[in-house]
């Protein structure tokens, strides 16, 4: 039976933080910033509809894991600014849901909107899992779409390797993986020095997660496209496994 909180999730409001580390030199919001403003406030809500990861490990031993995250900017975000959030979900077609987000300034003008596709992770198979049993617990009313938003990425654009990283022991989160805000951090160091000054103007940011880059892996970085849209991809190696996409769209 569903909750008041579960059925009613719009309703709930969520202060975001910002701080100086968020920001570049130029007071510009970094992408990985607003990947990390965003999941601080879905963990804050999951937590209140009784569906965040503790609970879920506890009683299923399962993660939520994110497939794709879409973040579009209707102004940027500033240092001094006040925000909130609110979010619900979309819809599911199991064993994915989908679920949207907004930002708002004090005014409750809309400063960002977005939409994340996750699906539930089984810590010990580290496969996606697919027991309806289990996945229909997690069936909410369906709400407001706001983003054109797919879970997988399906360009094919020619990619140049920029550089290959090894991954840090610092890098690994909870779950024994890179986290994927670290993958932001990878997008936005591939850009060249002119985006970089740039990025007080990035209009839209769009992550899709395949695969997870754990510890002694070598990543490889690759980018393709232009200055106005700029796509950067994770290999993991030798493999090239594709672990990540980012793409990065500039107002013109």
């Amino acid at each position: 039976m569903l909750t008041d909180a579960q059925r009613n999730e719009k309703a709930l409001s969520y202060p975001l933080a910002l701080d100086v580390s968020m920001f570049t030199p130029q007071s510009a919001l970094y992408p990985a910033a607003g990947q990390k403003l965003v999941m601080h406030m879905i963990e804050s809500h999951l937590q209140q509809i009784e569906m965040d990861v503790p609970r879920l490990i506890s009683r299923f031993h399962m993660s939520w894991v994110l497939l794709s995250l879409s973040i579009e900017y209707k102004t940027p975000l500033r240092p001094n600014g006040q925000y909130h959030g609110r979010t619900w979900h979309t819809s599911h077609s199991l064993p994915i849901y989908r679920r949207e987000f907004a930002i708002y300034d004090q005014a409750e003008q809309t400063v960002a909107v977005g939409t994340m596709f996750t699906s539930l992770l089984d810590l010990q198979t580290r496969r996606i899992c697919s027991d309806l049993n289990v996945l229909r617990h997690f069936e909410l009313p369906d709400g407001e779409a706001l983003l054109p938003a797919n879970s997988r990425f399906k360009e094919e654009p020619d990619f140049v390797r920029q550089e290959v990283l090894n991954v840090r022991p610092s890098w690994l989160d909870e779950l024994g993986h890179v986290n994927n805000s670290r993958y932001g951090e990878f997008a936005y160091d591939a850009l060249t020095p002119a985006q970089r000054q740039n990025i007080k103007n990035l209009r839209r940011q769009d992550c899709w997660f395949m695969a997870e880059l754990q510890s002694d892996a070598q990543l490889a970085i690759e980018k393709a496209g232009d200055e106005q849209n700029t796509i950067i991809r994770g290999l993991i190696l030798p493999q090239n496994k594709p672990s990540f996409v980012f793409k990065l769209q500039f107002q013109p």
